[in-house]
């Protein structure tokens, strides 16, 4: 009984990794990634990110907001844009994750890219994310679905 109840479990978790997303929902995340953009770069990011938030980073340490804050302004100095591309999203009750891609460039033709994983609460006043997960350099997505 007990391996029967494994492989049910394992077969519902692959169906719902195969399910279509929420096509509402990712234009949400589009717009909300917008306005992230955006709000990167005039320096109001803060505005979409929760009081509670926190940040694992790819070795695995914790940064609490007022760490991100820091490391995202002194990162931002002197750099030209934000790009961020939305891989992949998946609904809960009032909280998503979206899969993103981000590429900084600076003026000196330097960039970074990273790969994030963010977890998202609506709010009364919209989307915020309150945690944040650096994904590794060699994680596999396919090419970005069309808008």
């Amino acid at each position: 009984m007990k391996i029967l109840s494994a492989v049910l479990l394992f077969a519902l978790a692959c169906m719902s990794l195969g399910q279509a997303e929420n096509r509402e929902l990712r234009r949400e995340m589009e717009r909300f990634y917008d306005r992230w953009d955006q709000a990167i770069e005039n320096g109001s990011f803060m505005n979409l990110v929760e009081p509670d938030f926190y940040q694992v980073n790819k070795q695995g340490h914790r940064v609490a907001l007022g760490g991100f804050e820091d490391q995202m302004r002194a990162m931002t100095r002197g750099y030209n844009s934000a790009n961020t591309t939305v891989m992949h999203v998946r609904e809960g009750y009032n909280e998503s994750i979206a899969w993103i891609k981000t590429t900084y460039s600076w003026g000196n033709g330097k960039t970074l890219t990273q790969r994030i994983a963010h977890t998202l609460r609506r709010t009364p006043s919209g989307w915020k994310v309150y945690y944040s997960q650096i994904l590794p350099d060699n994680e596999t997505w396919g090419p970005p679905p069309s808008r």
